[in-house]
C-alpha cells in the first residue's frame, strides 16, 4: 500500500507540473508574440520609407475632335532640284510644300497606386484606384512620297508637293483615316 501512495503521489505530481507547463507556455508563447526582437549585426530596410507603384489598369479615348475642326499647318521651303519632271535639262529652285495636322483629344486613365512603407511593424500595402484625364496630341505630316511632282534621276526620285491645298490635303487625309480608326474604341 505505501508503493501504491508514492506511485499515485508520482502521477499527480507529474499531471500537476504537466499542468503547470501547459499553462506557462501558453502565457509565454502569448508574450513572446508581443515583444520586440533586436538583432545585433544585422541589415534591414526598415527605414519608414515609402514606394508608390502604378499599374495601368484601363486607358481609352474620352473625346475625339470633328473631323471638319481640324485645321493643316502648311510650310514652304525653297529647293534646287535637278531633272525635275525626269527631264535632264530642267534643273532650277522649286517651291516644295509640307503640311501638318495636330490631332488633340483626351485620354481617360484609370491607374492602381499601390503604397508600401517598409518599416519593423507589419503594414499592409495601400491599394488605390486614381482616374486621370490627360490631353495628347497626335501629329500626322503629309508623305513627300505621295507628292504630286518628283525630280531626280536613278531609282529612287525625291518627290514632292508642289502647292499648298496638295500637301494640306495628304496629312488630312491620315488625320481623318485615324479619328475614324478610333470613334468606335471610345470610353462607353
Amino acid at each position: 500500500m505505501v508503493q501504491l501512495t508514492k506511485l499515485r503521489s508520482g502521477v499527480l505530481c507529474a499531471w500537476w507540473l504537466a499542468v503547470l507547463i501547459s499553462v506557462g507556455a501558453g502565457t509565454a508563447a502569448a508574450e513572446s508574440e508581443r515583444q520586440t526582437v533586436t538583432l545585433i549585426n544585422a541589415s534591414s530596410a526598415a527605414d519608414g520609407q515609402s514606394q508608390i507603384k502604378s499599374q495601368l489598369i484601363e486607358e481609352c479615348i474620352q473625346s475625339l475632335p470633328n473631323a471638319s475642326d481640324l485645321e493643316a499647318i502648311v510650310d514652304v521651303k525653297s529647293k534646287y532640284m535637278k531633272n525635275i519632271g525626269g527631264d535632264i535639262t530642267v534643273n532650277h529652285s522649286v517651291k516644295t510644300y509640307t503640311a501638318v495636322v495636330n490631332v488633340t483629344y483626351v485620354l481617360r486613365q484609370k491607374q492602381m497606386l499601390i503604397v508600401t512603407t517598409s518599416s519593423i511593424e507589419h503594414s499592409e500595402p495601400v491599394l488605390e484606384a486614381v482616374v486621370g484625364r490627360f490631353d495628347r496630341t497626335k501629329q500626322f505630316r503629309s508623305n513627300a512620297e505621295n507628292g504630286d511632282e518628283c525630280a531626280g534621276m536613278g531609282l529612287v526620285p525625291e518627290c514632292y508637293f508642289s502647292s499648298e491645298p496638295r500637301a494640306a490635303d495628304d496629312a488630312m487625309k491620315r488625320a481623318k483615316a485615324w479619328l475614324k480608326q478610333k470613334r468606335p474604341v471610345m470610353c462607353k
